[in-house]
């Protein structure tokens, strides 16, 4: 069976205040005759999530926040199998303008979007969103990225910095992080932690905050205070915060908030993995991201 062509999009979202509902758009594609999300192929060594945001902003026009990751759609075409990756994204600049792709927009009520699009497969979609409506990221929890074995460093272990595959991972870490629009970057006192956010935190024009209860000592000596910190993040209105943490904290409190989070298992924390927690009409969602390639 040939392995399936990978494509990404996203499912742009809206509150209409004055109806007091959610909005979705969908593009119509001159092409096909159809209504359905944004989507596209992926470029060579493009990442999914990559994807998603650069096919969103090329047929709609649009710069996006990206949210919770979607259902994966499965299907087949005349040229063989598909799978799309789709996030929930809200839009935050930009105006459409009719391109080779996409010739007309529409903003549409969830309880339309069923009868406007074109294909099951998004309808399906639309059904998800309106069964759990969607949330919005408040907190991207990062471990460290890769520092080397504890036995090969003389200094104490705090003070332990990024290995030369962890600068890598740390700069490739920014598109990711900063696709959630970040409003505040804060780090566990090892030096490591703070290297790893350093990157977006210079992206961003933000300063890297201490929070020393996210290291693994502080953690095991009151794991209440750390938790009880995180919920304060994760309930905010008004802010998106990165915390870099350690693989002795990640796992406790990803199976403490989210007993049933999907794969993989919330024990596995690799280094520069990270945990993107969206919170929003009573639920919390947990994506996981593995670490960067290399």
């Amino acid at each position: 069976m040939p392995s399936p062509v990978l494509a990404a999009g996203g499912i742009i979202w809206r509150s209409n205040t004055e109806l007091n509902t959610v909005e979705v758009l969908l593009v119509h594609r001159p092409r096909y005759h159809d209504w359905t999300f944004p989507k596209g192929k992926l470029h060579k060594g493009e990442s999914l999530l990559t994807a998603a945001v650069r096919e969103v902003s090329e047929e709609t026009g649009l710069s996006v926040v990206v949210g919770h990751r979607m259902p994966t759609v499965r299907y087949r075409t005349m040229d063989g199998p598909k799978e799309v990756s789709y996030w929930a994204m809200r839009p935050e600049a930009g105006v459409f303008a009719p391109n080779s792709e996409v010739d007309r927009v529409r903003w549409v009520s969830m309880a339309r979007a069923g009868k406007k699009l074109t294909y099951a497969h998004d309808r399906r979609l639309a059904e998800e969103l309106a069964d759990q409506p969607p949330s919005v990221v408040r907190v991207v929890l990062v471990r460290h990225a890769d520092a080397g074995h504890r036995r090969d460093f003389d200094g104490p272990d705090i003070a332990r910095p990024l290995s030369d595959r962890g600068v890598r991972q740390a700069d490739r870490l920014v598109p990711l992080l900063t696709s959630f629009a970040p409003t505040r970057v804060v780090s566990a006192s090892a030096l490591r932690c703070a290297q790893t956010v350093e990157p977006l935190a210079r992206a961003t024009g933000l300063g890297v905050e201490q929070a020393p209860m996210f290291g693994e000592d502080e953690f095991a000596a009151d794991s209440e205070a750390t938790s009880d910190q995180l919920m304060s993040y994760l309930v905010s209105t008004d802010d998106v915060t990165v915390i870099a943490s350690q693989g002795g904290v990640i796992p406790s409190l990803i199976a403490a908030l989210c007993p049933s989070a999907p794969e993989p298992m919330p024990q596995i924390a690799a280094k520069a993995g990270a945990w993107v927690l969206a919170f929003g009409a009573g639920r919390l969602r947990a994506d996981y991201y593995p670490p960067p390639k290399r």
